[in-house]
């Protein structure tokens, strides 16, 4: 069990690895135009189905709570909270 373990974590961490480099600027384009999007007056969307559903409404939750300091809310909402809209 332990050789299992042990292998099928070097696995994922090397695919982390040779991922890191080709996600870098994808990611950081995204966060750029998720901070124009905000300061332009504009809000964020996020979306998802069953076990993602819930990660867009827990990334909106954090945009639009405090989050570690005061701040004001940021514009976010889950398109998955309200399905009849």
């Amino acid at each position: 069990m332990s050789n299992l373990f042990d292998t099928a974590l070097a696995e994922h961490l090397a695919v982390a690895v040779a991922t890191k480099a080709q996600l870098r600027a994808p990611f950081e384009r995204v966060v750029a135009a998720c901070a124009t999007a905000l300061k332009g007056g504009g809000k964020l969307l996020f979306f998802g189905n069953g076990g993602s559903a819930a990660d867009a409404q827990h990334l909106a939750t954090e945009f639009t709570v405090r989050y570690r300091q005061d701040r004001r809310a940021l514009a976010a909402l889950a398109l998955t909270t309200d399905t009849s809209a």
